[in-house]
């Protein structure tokens, strides 16, 4: 099992105008691809870098594979122009697909492909805004994590929060003091993330 840190902002995104406008142009979020083509798009966009410093996630089947190819969420609109020239490309013969994309990049949403497995190959839009960035550990690591930045938690609670800016001091105060790889970054990814979008709350579940 694991938790996740989130932001909320001050200014929330309007969830429900914003999955209207996709579903008005997809079947509720979906555009259905071939496995092959979704293979070709996890190849291109492995590794690719973001405007807000993160990279795209991909995983590039091979033929005798039992699992299948998939590009995990991440923002279009954050990818290079030339990298996000080659996405519409592959995406050009598959019109739903096309025009769901350009709604999610007109959006500022996020979006995930997924190879032919548990459903049919497709894209699928995320109702999140493409650049928030979240923290996912399995939930002991991220109680002793709370509990060494000195934040108030309760064990196996199902979440709770903190003000942001008491989250950033914490991290300021005892961020060296966490399990962490000193290359993973993901924390001052987030709060960096929270200071460009005007993050009041950093909530967990």
């Amino acid at each position: 099992m694991s938790t996740s840190l989130m932001l909320e902002l001050a200014a929330p995104a309007d969830h429900v105008a914003d999955w209207s406008a996709v579903c008005a142009v997809s079947d509720k979020g979906f555009a259905w691809l071939d496995d092959a083509l979704v293979t070709r798009i996890a190849a291109v966009m492995d590794e690719a870098p973001l405007s807000n410093g993160q990279t795209v996630f991909a995983y590039v089947a091979e033929d005798d594979d039992p699992n299948r190819s998939y590009v995990a969420s991440f923002g279009p609109n954050l990818l290079a122009p030339a990298k996000l020239h080659e996405l519409r490309t592959l995406l050009s013969e598959n019109a739903q697909a096309t025009a769901l994309l350009d709604t999610v990049i007109a959006l500022d949403l996020k979006m995930l492909l997924c190879g032919d497995e548990s459903c049919p190959a497709h894209l699928k839009a995320e109702n999140e805004k493409a650049d928030m960035i979240s923290v996912n550990r399995l939930s002991g690591h991220m109680t002793h994590t709370l509990r060494r930045l000195g934040i108030p938690h309760v064990e196996n609670d199902i979440g709770g929060s903190v003000a942001f800016d008491d989250f950033v001091r914490a991290f300021e105060r005892h961020g060296d003091d966490l399990d962490l790889d000193p290359r993973d970054d993901r924390f001052q990814a987030f709060i960096a993330c929270g200071r460009r979008n005007g993050a009041i709350t950093v909530r967990w579940a």
